[in-house]
């Protein structure tokens, strides 16, 4: 996919005791009402919501389907999985700067490394259940595995390759991708700590770009070089997010409103951008300088500044229709949102079980379809369906 991925983060409990209004609340529209329950992060919980319910959809892939001429499939100048690090990242600093504060570098770096090994043990394991699915499908002689299955390898050597990152399978591969990001997230917020975030920043987008330029020399280890940047860029916002809204808050209103006007045009010019793209190939720029700098396998130089300009125009159209959204699409958005873990997990296997049983056939079929994955994980969070196993 592209997607989305998960939300590795799954600080919502300890993010309880904070705090995050979007920046323009007050200034492009007037003040929101108080959400249900807390004031908890709930835009960024409505946005990561949004990511992970669209998540079976684009891993499914089948088109024609409503959801896929509107998220675009993951296939845009953005995809979700972007802002779902970007998101991550943001939420990761945060939580480390107060333990940081709070108890030390120690603690902080206790609570990270014991996420990291809780999602590098849930993705391990993830894999070898979805190989163990795949072959015995494959023996079966039913068709319809996700591509990338390893059916030839010793059980040891599976073993081996899943233990060492080189073997992933299933739909919940960026698990392993969040292993490695909160294994160096305490060194990333005592540099930052230090007033060393541009050099954080630097070697961030520095290894991100090298990828554009020779892929080969990083190996195995290319595909984390490439969402590490989304994650380091969405942690630099949140370890001076304090900074940032002071900031803001000193300038005047005009200015305030004209930032804010301003992230909403260049988000919403992006998204059209890439849906026209998208689907008028005939349109599509075929010129080098388009692979480099805007698609290349999502390797694209500017696609983290396009991030950016996105995570702030959602922040944006977010301050603005709070209201409606809440009485409406808000509740299920914020449900899936602080349990996106859980829901990544439920929606990789519904999406892996379903090939086997039906193809796509169809724009009325395919989106009931994916209305139909989108209510079932409802379901499963509303049911409490394995709450004791799955993380939340």
């Amino acid at each position: 996919m592209s997607t989305v991925a998960a939300d590795a983060v799954q600080d919502s409990a300890d993010a309880s005791s904070l705090t995050l209004r979007p920046a323009i609340a007050g200034s492009a529209t007037a003040a929101p009402a108080k959400p249900h329950g807390s004031d908890r992060l709930l835009g960024l919980d409505l946005m990561r919501g949004y990511f992970v319910l669209v998540l079976a959809s684009i891993h499914l892939d089948y088109t024609p389907s409503l959801l896929g001429y509107i998220d675009g499939r993951g296939r845009l100048w953005v995809s979700e999985a972007e802002g779902f690090f970007l998101i991550s990242g943001l939420l990761v600093a945060m939580m480390r700067r107060r333990d940081m504060e709070r108890d030390g570098l120690g603690t902080a770096t206790r609570r990270s490394w014991a996420r990291a090994l809780k999602l590098y043990l849930l993705a391990g394991g993830l894999t070898l259940l979805y190989t163990a699915l795949g072959r015995a499908a494959g023996a079966l002689g039913w068709s319809g595995a996700k591509p990338g299955l390893d059916d030839g390898s010793s059980w040891g050597r599976v073993l081996y390759n899943t233990a060492t990152l080189h073997y992933v399978y299933g739909w919940t591969d960026f698990l392993t991708f969040y292993a490695p990001l909160f294994v160096v997230a305490p060194l990333l917020v005592w540099l930052m700590s230090h007033r060393m975030t541009w050099l954080v920043v630097l070697v961030s987008v520095g290894l991100y770009a090298s990828m554009s330029w020779r892929p080969q020399l990083w190996g195995a280890a290319g595909a984390f070089l490439q969402w590490q940047v989304h994650f380091v860029l969405g942690a630099a916002i949140g370890y001076h997010l304090p900074e940032l809204r002071t900031r803001f808050a000193a300038l005047r209103t005009l200015a305030r409103r004209s930032l804010a006007i301003a992230a909403l045009i260049g988000a919403s010019a992006l998204y059209a951008a890439g849906m026209i793209t998208l689907w008028m190939p005939s349109v599509r720029p075929t010129g080098a300088w388009y692979e480099l700098l805007i698609f290349d396998s999502r390797l694209g130089l500017l696609r983290p500044v396009f991030a950016l300009v996105m995570f702030a125009g959602g922040c944006v159209l977010l301050a603005a229709l709070r209201r409606p959204i809440m009485a409406t699409i808000g509740p299920v958005l914020t449900l899936f949102g602080r349990n996106s873990l859980y829901v990544y997990v439920v929606q990789s296997a519904l999406v892996f079980a379903v090939p086997f049983v039906t193809g796509s056939h169809g724009l009325l079929f395919d989106t009931a379809l994916d209305l139909a994955l989108i209510a079932l994980v409802w379901l499963c969070l509303r049911r409490r369906f394995l709450f004791r196993v799955i993380p939340r």
